[in-house]
């Protein structure tokens, strides 16, 4: 009698022709979340058998997914997913994942055909210097009007595209950028250098320096609150005002155990985050 498959949340957990069986990635967990309209989009960095993009609904069950691996970063305007694949840093070492291309791309939300550029380009062009391709690993994607952000940690830089287009549009030096999200009002809040911060008009200010520990991941909610998560020592999703004050956080304090009993209270290396339709993180 089947019972339940291991690590795997899929109905039913094997494929099936229709591409909604099964679950994600098989070598790594889930590292990148975003809204797709009513659904989420969740994408592995690493899948060799398993699907490396998913779609759920707002209940989590499997719409499809696409046999793809290395996708580390994930924007979408409901209709339209731009995800960044190839390389990726783990605790400040470069990883290359395999089989894929490497750049930004673009699919088709619904059933995550890839699409051109109106430049006609496959993928966009990292800010050209000569430099190694491992170092325009992109650490945070963002999406706002039709402005595509990507943030080059290891090369100092966010860069503006035409999300349609493909073209660049514009860039700023920013110390050792990571995460992104972007407000209704065209301001960036991001990661720089650990810090929580603003990017406005070109302008980079600090928001908040505490409740802060290797944040990894940002969300903003209907409110204009920024919600981080942590990775060190905090393990949790911090919250904070639109001005950076700190409000609470979710998650037990210092997450839960890697070895041992599970705490269902407790996060582990929390990265992506997202808020879903109806308020959810």
């Amino acid at each position: 009698r089947h019972v339940l498959s291991v690590e795997n949340s899929g109905q039913p957990p094997w494929k099936t022709d229709g591409n909604n069986g099964g679950w994600g990635g098989d070598h790594a967990p889930a590292c990148a979340v975003c809204t797709a309209g009513p659904d989420l989009l969740l994408s592995w960095i690493s899948a060799e058998a398993g699907y490396g993009l998913i779609r759920v609904d707002a209940q989590g069950r499997k719409q499809w997914g696409v046999l793809r691996s290395g996708i580390s970063q994930l924007a979408s305007d409901g209709e339209r997913v731009w995800l960044s694949t190839g390389f990726f840093e783990d605790d400040g070492e470069i990883h290359p994942s395999f089989l894929v291309c490497h750049g930004i791309e673009v699919l088709s939300a619904k059933d995550f055909r890839p699409l051109l550029f109106g430049n006609g380009a496959k993928t966009l062009a990292p800010p050209a210097d000569g430099r190694p391709e491992a170092d325009n690993v992109i650490g945070g994607l963002a999406l706002s009007k039709g402005t595509l952000f990507a943030a080059y940690r290891r090369r100092n830089l966010v860069v503006a595209y035409d999300a349609a287009q493909g073209t660049q549009t514009g860039s700023w030096e920013v110390p050792s950028p990571g995460a992104l999200a972007a407000r209704p009002d065209g301001a960036l809040v991001l990661v720089a250098d650990g810090t929580l911060s603003l990017l406005r008009d070109g302008k980079l200010s600090a928001l908040a320096t505490d409740h802060l520990d290797r944040p990894k991941g940002l969300a903003l909610d209907g409110a204009g609150n920024i919600c981080v998560a942590n990775w060190g020592a905090l393990q949790n999703v911090s919250i904070f005002s639109t001005e950076g004050k700190y409000l609470k956080s979710i998650g037990v304090a210092g997450g839960r155990p890697r070895v041992g009993a599970y705490d269902p209270a407790g996060m582990l290396n929390p990265k992506g985050i997202a808020i879903d339709a109806a308020g959810r993180l």
